[in-house]
């Protein structure tokens, strides 16, 4: 069995968004992995329901509404992408407003895959003249990785 021991990363509290339509191995994979490394991740449907299908037709349960949350205490905000899960995320206007805020506060931002092209392109300068989401989502993965020693347990 392989695990996963935290070494010197400091617990944060990240926020994953779930719409229908996501690429569930982005987002599992991502809740997987940090959750691992010792960090407070909290999946939020931006549905009305905590239940989203994502691309492939698997249920994912999220856990909590976008109701349910005050981001303010967000150190990293996780956009998942997949199609449709990318444009409806992009089209949620309370999605676009909290990544405004976390961004205009110097927040942390992981952009994956599809939704990365959602936010330099349709975002405009506020975003990507700062290259705040490819670098940040590279520099988030490394420090994940730098963070995490690996080692087997019987």
């Amino acid at each position: 069995m392989l695990a996963l021991i935290s070494s010197n990363m400091y617990a944060q509290k990240s926020y994953i968004f779930l719409a229908d339509g996501v690429e569930e191995v982005e987002a599992t994979a991502t809740i997987d992995a940090l959750r691992r490394a010792g960090m407070d991740v909290i999946s939020v449907s931006i549905t009305e329901t905590p239940m989203v299908t994502g691309a492939t037709g698997q249920k994912l349960v999220a856990d909590s509404l976008m109701s349910q949350v005050d981001f303010a205490d967000a150190d990293w905000i996780i956009v998942p992408g997949g199609v449709p899960g990318a444009p409806n995320l992009h089209s949620n206007q309370q999605v676009n407003s909290i990544i405004q805020i976390h961004n205009a506060n110097d927040g942390r931002i992981a952009s994956i895959c599809a939704f990365l092209g959602f936010c330099v392109s349709c975002r405009g300068a506020s975003f990507s003249s700062r290259g705040r989401f490819s670098c940040q989502a590279i520099s988030f993965m490394e420090r994940i990785f730098r963070s995490t020693a690996f080692q087997f347990v019987p």
